[in-house]
Order: structure tokens, then sequence, then C-alpha cells
């Protein structure tokens, strides 16, 4: 509470003995006055901090959620690729022979989608696998099967062709195939992997009709 002039004037007006007390009840009253005002303040800063730990919970929860749907999301894309990638290996299983034959002089004998050990008690799965004989003998297609490959995609499954290398004996042919393919990759596969063939599903579709 602000003391005014007036009041100030009218106070100094009175008795001494009077003066001295009333100064004692005003400096008393802006004291209290001071008090309340820090003890509302505090009071609203508190309410804001609550409000604030309720917020970021909220927020946290949400967040939380988010990120539960994001994993189920990548679970359900996840097995839709697969699904997908099946898809294309059933497909094109009674094509690959024809195709084999006429891209790489591949006489094949079987095919199959397979599961090599590359290693000690690691298995990689191989969306086809096609065994047969070329001018040089025993022989294998390797078929990496996806809707629209990338370069991700390129790179993996090089690491993957090398690692059968060191266990299949003969040749391979690597096949990346897919129902499109970016030029941007097409480029890329050319450049950093020039040993994998690219096709799209219609092309080896299309040789068994062309044989």
């Amino acid at each position: 509470m602000a003391t005014s002039i007036a009041l100030i004037r009218q106070i100094n007006d009175v008795e001494p003995h009077l003066r001295d007390v009333l100064y004692s009840i005003l400096e008393e009253m802006e004291r209290q006055q001071r008090e309340r005002v820090t003890r509302d303040d505090f009071a609203e800063l508190r309410q804001i901090v609550a409000n604030l730990a309720l917020a970021q919970e909220k927020t946290e929860k949400e967040v939380a959620k988010l990120a539960r749907g994001m994993q189920d999301l990548q679970k359900q894309m996840g097995g839709l690729s697969h699904a997908v990638g099946y898809g294309i290996e059933d497909r094109l299983m009674p094509f690959i022979p024809a195709y084999a034959r006429q891209t790489f002089g591949l006489d094949v004998q079987s095919t199959e989608r397979a599961f090599i050990e590359t290693s000690p008690g690691s298995h990689d799965e191989i969306n086809i696998l096609a065994k047969g004989v070329d001018a040089d003998g025993q022989a294998y297609l390797i078929g990496e099967c996806k809707a629209q490959p990338g370069k991700k995609d390129a790179d993996r499954f090089q690491a993957l062709l090398q690692r059968l290398e060191r266990v299949l004996p003969g040749r391979i042919y690597p096949l990346l195939v897919g129902y499109s393919i970016h030029p941007s990759v097409q480029g890329y596969i050319h450049q950093r992997h020039p040993g994998i063939k690219t096709a799209l599903i219609y092309e080896i579709e299309r040789t068994r009709a062309a044989g």
C-alpha cells in the first residue's frame, strides 16, 4: 500500500504523541500488505509450476504413446515388406529357369527360397536360389526381391553375395528385382556394384513368353 502525501500531511498535523502511534500503525499496515502480496505471488507461482508439471506429464504420455504407435507401424511395415517380397518371389519362381538360361546361359535344375549357413550358427535368407550349371560347371542365380529397391538394398545385397561366395562352390549370378527401380539407384548399382544385374518383374515374366 503506497502512502499518499495527503495522508502524511494529515498525520503531521496531529499531536506528537499520536503521530508516532499513527506512523507505527501505518508501517505495520504496509508491512502486512507486502507480505500478503508476496504470499499471493508465491501461491500463483506454485500454481503455474503445478500446471507446467501436469502439462509436461501429459506431453510425456503423448510422446510415449506416439513412440509405441511408431514401433507398431514399423512392425507392420516390416511385415508388409516381407509379404511383398515373398509375393514377388512366388510370382517369379516359374519364370526363373527361362530367364536364367536366356540372360546368363545358366541351365537351372531347381529353384527355391532357402536359408544358407554363411558362418557357424548364422544363416542368411535367400529370396530366390536357383541351382544349375553353366559352361564352366556348377553355378547359382541368387535373387533379391524388393518392391522398389534402393541404394541400401543394393549395399546389403552385395554384402550377402560376399558371404555366399565363401560357401557356395560355383559361380554366382546376382539378380536384384523390383516393380520399379529409380534411375539414380540404377546408376548407383552400376558404379558401386557392377556385378549385380537388375531387372523389373515384367521383364522376367516376358522372358518365358519370348522363349
